[in-house]
């Protein structure tokens, strides 16, 4: 069966009231970049204060069937970005290029001390070391085919589960323990430099 998309790519925003400015700059950029480069794009934002269920509902729009056709699906691949990250205008096509179904890139916690929030059982991954397979890493900038969503619908369902040792586990890192059992590979690229927006207050 051939399957058909409307466009090639959703951006999916979960956020709260408002926006970063920066990001909100990155964002245009981006979407300026895509349309000279032929990229079909639509931006989506969720708006609300429970991150799992923000981004359950942002898949549906990514794979809603428009024309109520078993082989029509809404876009090709998704382009998850939190509203505090500030990205280049490629971002798209710096991930795109490595063909995977899931590839993310590595950034900062907020704060000064952060080594990146992509880990191999628990150690960070060494920076700026290119392509890496990740046991978990966060969803700040990632892309995944929609594809895999469809193949496995649990992947769509986003929870934080309770663990005994650890407490809640965050919705992101319940995504790539649900994806690696599914058997797909946590794609990082280390060399994309992101920046992830807090708040910070000076004093004299």
């Amino acid at each position: 069966m051939i399957i058909q998309y409307n466009i090639d790519l959703a951006i999916l925003v979960p956020t709260t009231d408002s926006v970063k400015t920066e990001f909100a700059l990155s964002l245009a950029n981006l979407q300026s970049a895509l349309v000279r480069q032929g990229v079909r794009s639509e931006i989506f934002f969720e708006k609300g204060s429970i991150l799992p269920m923000q981004r359950s509902k942002l898949v549906e729009h990514a794979i809603v069937k428009q024309n109520r056709k078993d082989n029509h699906r809404h876009a090709r691949q998704i382009l998850w970005l939190d509203s505090d990250m500030i990205f280049d205008e490629n971002i798209y096509q710096e991930l795109n290029k490595h063909k995977q179904p899931i590839v993310s890139a590595n950034y900062s916690h907020r704060n000064n001390n952060s080594n990146g929030v992509a880990t191999v059982d628990s150690n960070v991954v060494d920076l700026y070391s290119g392509l890496c397979y990740a046991t978990w890493t966060g969803m700040g900038c990632m892309l995944v085919d929609t594809q895999i969503y469809i193949d496995h619908p649990t992947l769509a369902n986003f929870q934080m589960p309770y663990h005994p040792t650890v407490g809640h586990i965050g919705e992101d890192v319940d995504f790539c323990n649900k994806a690696r059992a599914a058997g797909y590979n946590i794609a990082v690229d280390t060399n994309i430099k992101l920046g992830h927006v807090g708040y910070k207050e000076y004093r004299l």
